[in-house]
């Protein structure tokens, strides 16, 4: 519990977190995912398909739940595509940064581009002054 805005008492590290810890189970000695508790202050679990937020006590309770415990087991029984869809997201994820590398690229040497058609602008613009020859003494 953080202390009241009147109190001259400062929250601690702990009382302090500005953004929740994302729940992913752990994986126990026989390769099974498992439950265990983050000892984070918010916790969100997203068992359900959905976002939900909890205090410590509240994650404790909510992994008891039918919807939490069956989508503990869904990983279990599934954990062989999971496996497979984290290395197509990776894949993905390489091949977007090849892309926005590329992009940033294109980008670099359009602005590039635009300067030297600016400048070239400015000149055909500009007046023409005689050029002085150079005194020769």
């Amino acid at each position: 519990m953080l202390p009241s805005p009147n109190s001259d008492t400062k929250p601690t590290m702990e009382q302090i977190q500005l953004e929740p810890y994302i729940y992913a189970p752990t994986i126990d000695s026989d390769g099974d995912y498992i439950d265990y508790y983050p000892q984070n202050h918010f916790i969100k679990c997203q068992c359900n398909g959905e976002t939900h937020l909890y205090g410590k006590e509240g994650f404790r309770n909510h992994t008891t739940t039918v919807k939490h415990r069956g989508w503990l087991m869904h990983i279990n029984n599934n954990r062989h595509n999971l496996f497979r869809e984290n290395i197509r997201l990776n894949e993905l994820v390489e091949n977007q940064k090849s892309i926005i590398a590329k992009m940033d690229i294109e980008i670099q040497n359009a602005k590039i581009r635009e300067n030297l058609l600016k400048d070239m602008m400015k000149e055909m613009q500009s007046p023409k002054s005689p050029k002085k020859s150079p005194k020769i003494d």
